[in-house]
Order: structure tokens, then sequence, then C-alpha cells
């Protein structure tokens, strides 16, 4: 992720108050469950990926990735 923000945005370097706007980080410095995912280690072992329909009830498609 960090290279891609060089390349395509111009961030020279990732700092709390970006992982902040981004909401990767809380004010607290914790990581928000998305910043957890993408973070380079983490506990994790994949997420599934669920699409709804009308309700929360009718699942459209699902995804499981590792």
């Amino acid at each position: 992720m960090e290279q891609v923000f060089k390349d395509e945005l111009g961030i020279r370097k990732i700092t709390d108050d970006i992982l902040i706007a981004l909401e990767f980080k809380n004010r607290d410095s914790h990581y928000t469950n998305a910043g957890a995912l993408l973070a380079d280690k983490n506990n994790y072992r994949g997420i599934d990926i669920v699409r709804f329909g009308e309700t929360i009830n009718i699942m459209l498609d699902q995804r499981a990735y590792e």
C-alpha cells in the first residue's frame, strides 16, 4: 500500500494522520478492522465478503479469501 501511495498519490511517508483520515486507524492509534486487514502482519486467516439483496437475509454472493 505504501508504494501505491508514493507512486499514485505522491505521498512520501504514511503518517498516523493519513491513516486516521483513511479510517485505517482511530484517534487512539489503534487499527480499525480495515486497517488490520491491510496491515503487513495481522491475526486474520482470511476474509469473507458478502453482497446482500434487499435485506441482510438475502445473500446474493459470498466469497472467501485467504
